[in-house]
């Protein structure tokens, strides 16, 4: 009597499975074909109505820096959360560490930089909008030619 509920069992689990894998290669391209991604990185904002940039291989200087900073210092602050799918990271944002629990930026452009030990995953810019709640950025680093 034990054996059909063992099959059954196995075959509920490969039909559970094989949904699983699809559902999860539906979201891998729903990510790609987004209007708001990129090669590496997407953005996701509160408000769909604004859209944040983000300006893959490019740096600030220390006096961009400052002078963006200096711009925007009265704003309201931008709440960003940075994820790493597809593998491990170190996030930095004008070349400070950046928690996993995120972080409140004022608007304006910062260096994003994510980094794997000393391989960098992706490297740029990221303009942030005015009146923005929330900003979130997921990297792809599976899809680096850097892994």
């Amino acid at each position: 009597m034990p054996l059909p509920v063992l099959t059954v069992t196995t075959a509920l689990l490969t039909t559970w499975l094989a949904f699983a894998s699809s559902t999860a290669q539906d979201d891998a391209d729903a990510d790609a074909d987004s209007d708001d991604c990129g090669e590496l990185v997407c953005l996701y904002p509160s408000d769909s109505d604004k859209t944040a940039k983000f300006a893959e291989g490019d740096q600030l200087s220390a006096r961009s820096r400052r002078k963006e900073a200096k711009r925007y210092r009265k704003r309201k602050s931008v709440e960003l959360s940075v994820a790493v799918r597809g593998s491990r990271g170190s996030v930095f944002v004008d070349g400070r560490y950046l928690a996993p629990q995120g972080r409140e930026l004022k608007p304006g452009k910062h260096e994003l930089e994510v980094r794997d030990g000393e391989t960098v995953l992706a490297l740029g810019v990221l303009t942030i909008p005015r009146g923005l709640e929330r900003l979130e950025v997921v990297v792809h680093g599976d899809r680096s030619d850097a892994s």
